[in-house]
């Protein structure tokens, strides 16, 4: 059966739903009058900030021969000095499928109804190497291990996606690659990803998933969309001070109050149902660090890796191929 949805549409279209979402609190700011306190053409300069969007790791480097190793290399610098951000995004698009075939498998036929489901092959670019690139990158000590992520849209009709416009994170699944890889280790009769093409089935309610042809059952964080955004949100608010701060900003006691309030019409309005503690609890920082040393605290990294003013520098010990690689910095 052939694709509706390419990969590449998913990936435009997803990706701008998150940084979209990110920057949204402003919305809800936009007939505030800290605007008015921040120094002239700084707040829309602000919000005219887009995110730049790469495909592959071009920058790649081979390291001197003598030493062995693989460079790569990653520089981009976001205005004013602020620390840029990446995530490793493997997008695949899957296939609707009424059941399973496969033996043992959670969505065989036998389930009715149930059994049906959104079907995704991976591992099956670079030679059946892109898992094992995947997992090297999530393993370097430079890169947050959950900001290299397989991302599996739960959507397989163009007439679907069309109307999921703008909606479209609420359907799809985002797997950290070492996540899939803890859970194969503790199945004894699977220990690995191998350097085979793979089946990742899922329901389209995503309450059932497992990965063929291992059979292993995968349990999915459902609360991983959620966490990835109020990060993101998080990243924005830290920029979003520290702009204030390069205006000669001094007062930050309204700007706090108008960013707290825009928040809790953010998640009361768009996105219900996800827990705001996260980026309240980050403002609280922001709070504590501007009253006790004028300082704006960098917001957490559990999803997204910085990307220092100077770049990052992954060595690695073998020649790999990225070519088949996504990243997103913003």
């Amino acid at each position: 059966m052939k694709k509706e949805i390419n990969e590449k549409t998913f990936e435009l279209n997803i990706t701008n739903e998150l940084l979209n979402l990110s920057k949204s609190f402003l919305w809800y700011m936009d007939h505030s009058p800290i605007k008015d306190l921040i120094a002239t053409g700084v707040w829309p300069e602000f919000s005219k900030q887009t995110c730049l969007f790469a495909i592959g790791l071009t920058q790649g480097e081979e390291a001197n021969p003598k030493k062995g190793g693989y460079d790569v290399s990653i520089n981009y610098a976001l205005p004013g000095g602020q620390q840029a951000r990446m995530l490793f995004l493997q997008y695949k698009a899957g296939i609707r499928r009424k059941y399973s075939n496969r033996s043992g498998s959670s969505f065989e036929k036998s389930k009715g109804a149930l059994a049906e489901h959104v079907c995704f092959t991976f591992n099956d670019a670079a030679g059946n190497t892109q898992h094992s690139t995947l997992r090297k990158l999530a393993e370097n000590p430079e890169i947050q291990e959950n900001s290299v992520l397989y991302v599996f849209p739960r959507i397989t009709e163009r007439k679907d996606f069309l109307k999921k416009i703008g909606s479209l994170l609420d359907f799809t699944s985002f797997v950290p690659v070492k996540e899939m890889d803890r859970q194969a280790s503790k199945n004894e009769s699977v220990k690995t990803i191998t350097n085979d093409p793979h089946k990742f089935r899922v329901s389209y309610d995503r309450k059932t998933s497992e990965v063929n042809l291992l059979l292993l059952l995968l349990l999915l964080d459902q609360g991983f969309v959620g966490n990835l955004l109020s990060e993101l949100i998080s990243i924005q608010i830290e920029r979003l001070f520290k702009v204030f701060k390069m205006g000669n900003g001094t007062d930050f006691s309204e700007l706090l109050n108008s960013v707290s309030i825009a928040i809790d019409d953010l998640f009361a309005s768009q996105l219900e149902g996800i827990d705001s503690s996260n980026v309240k609890g980050y403002i609280e920082n922001v709070r504590i660090g501007l009253e006790k040393e004028n300082f704006v605290p960098r917001a957490p990294s559990n999803y997204t890796t910085v990307i220092p003013n100077e770049g990052l520098n992954l060595k690695f010990d073998e020649k790999l191929d990225f070519s088949s690689i996504h990243y997103q910095v913003f």
